[in-house]
């Protein structure tokens, strides 16, 4: 532990030296940053199993157990327990002893590293955007595979009253160096003429060593603890979908402020509401407010409720001077549901949660622009999980529908199975986007070892409507591998 107190300060400011000497925002080639994101998003399974290996390791270190929330909470601290019974005057003084150990500060340095593969199939009216005929926006050949490297550093700093979390991921394409252009535009040494020079022949590579993120920055403390009810403000970076819960939206980039109040009753269950506001462009003084309440076990049945709504709204213009832009005309509602089943023999002896919820921008207009007089503002999605993991041999097993129309949210915002959008359409501009699919995924985790583990996922897609404007037919499928070692 000590070890760790005196290499990891070093280790960061490297590593964050490094990402500011080497980072280069155009190393996504022809993907673009929301995909990014959206392929490194964890499903449940995987987010939990990660998040078990840290409180393991919080255990191992404070002796005693940390406290999480159903993965939706990536900090790890230990709230402490009050007892009513009147005390004798050594178990007060344990208590002082056990207190003065709760308030020493913890250091956990965790992460992963991985390596994955992708098969991606997308076609646009017949046509084939992957594979040996398609081109990207620079000339070059679009192939259906793509493999990554990518290594996650996490460091946990805890206090009894307050903590604070960083992670820095590194995520760079695999193969040899990607310097290489089919054509070169020089200068003829001799003459001082411009000229082309073509360098078909010369051996080519696909791999980066540049791109570093800062995936989450955030610091929180505790404002009240009494009676099974906490008060928690957080402030920093991570995404959205940390936070709040939805499979097809709040894939954003969350840099602002969380409020978090959480408590129980005996009688019904946990009650909680998180409330947040962030910056969306603070060029043209854009901003969006969040906020999510449920019931969590409702009266020990294994049944979660929760309800969000997000407003992304911007009055005024944007940085481009239009005002009232379509594009952030979204105020979304949505209500999700879970039934967290015991095992049995109905679901093979495995842990099992069955969920489904229903969105709605309730700022939707109907697409008159478009010659329609209808809006496309309604998405929804169901499905169920098998299994959890936690250590050596365990399994996890997802399936889920979705259906997500054109206007029912934001384009940079959806996280669920998408359109592949290679060719980085949005709706508002050119009637085709990351919404308006419906479509299924099937995902697995499975533990070789306490800290080894593969993630395979297949998904497919199809387009919902075609639009007068954009009467194409579209397509999309992926396949997905990924090894992963955690510590």
């Amino acid at each position: 532990m000590k070890l760790i107190k005196k290499i990891a300060p070093a280790f960061i400011a490297l590593s964050v030296l490094a990402g500011s000497l080497y980072a280069d925002p155009d190393d996504l080639g022809d993907i673009s940053q929301r995909d990014q994101e959206l392929e490194e998003r964890d499903w449940d399974a995987l987010a939990q199993y990660l998040q078990s290996l840290r409180e393991r390791k919080y255990k191992e270190v404070r002796g005693e157990s940390g406290q999480g929330r159903d993965g939706q909470e990536d900090r790890l601290r230990d709230t402490g327990d009050d007892e009513d019974e009147e005390e004798s005057e050594e178990d007060k003084e344990g208590d002082e002893e056990k207190d003065k150990e709760d308030d020493e500060p913890i250091l956990l340095l965790s992460g992963d590293v991985r390596m994955d593969w992708r098969r991606k199939t997308e076609t646009l009216n017949g046509h084939q955007l992957f594979g040996p005929n398609a081109i990207d926006s620079r000339g070059r050949r679009r192939g259906r595979n793509k493999f990554d490297v990518e290594f996650n550093l996490r460091l946990d700093y805890i206090q009894r009253w307050n903590w604070a979390t960083i992670q820095l991921q590194f995520d760079n394409s695999a193969g040899i160096d990607d310097e290489i252009e089919c054509r070169k535009n020089t200068v003829n040494f001799f003459t001082g003429e411009p000229i082309i020079v073509c360098q078909k022949n010369e051996l080519f590579g696909s791999g980066s060593c540049l791109d570093t993120c800062l995936k989450r920055a955030y610091f929180g403390f505790r404002l009240y603890d009494e009676c099974d009810t906490t008060i928690d403000i957080e402030i920093g970076r991570r995404n959205l979908y940390q936070v709040f819960d939805s499979k097809v939206e709040f894939l954003s980039r969350f840099d602002g402020i969380l409020f978090k109040y959480d408590t129980s009753f005996d009688w019904v269950g946990e009650y909680y509401v998180h409330a947040a506001a962030f910056v969306v462009d603070f060029r043209a003084d854009h901003y969006a407010w969040v906020v999510e309440t449920g019931l969590l076990d409702i009266r020990k049945t294994g049944i979660d409720l929760k309800y969000s709504l997000i407003d992304w709204r911007k009055n005024g213009r944007n940085r481009c001077f239009k005002r009232h832009p379509l594009g952030t005309e979204f105020v979304v509602s949505q209500v999700a549901g879970y039934y967290h089943m015991k095992p049995s023999c109905l679901n093979f002896n495995l842990p099992t949660v069955l969920f489904a919820a229903a969105l709605v921008n309730q700022d939707a207009e109907p697409l008159v622009k478009f010659g329609l007089d209808s809006k496309q503002n309604f998405a929804w999605y169901a499905g169920v999980r098998f299994g959890e993991v936690r250590n050596k041999g365990d399994y996890a097993i997802g399936i889920m529908y979705q259906w997500v129309e054109a206007q029912s949210v934001p384009d940079p915002d959806m996280s669920g199975i998408g359109t592949g959008n290679v060719l980085d359409q949005y709706f508002y501009s050119e009637g085709a986007g990351n919404t308006n699919f419906k479509g299924w995924r099937i995902e697995g985790l499975y533990a070789f070892s306490d800290n080894i583990s593969v993630d395979t996922r297949v998904q497919w897609s199809s387009r919902i409507k075609k639009f007068p404007f954009n009467p194409w037919s579209h397509s999309y499928s992926e396949f997905k591998t990924e090894v992963i070692y955690a510590f």
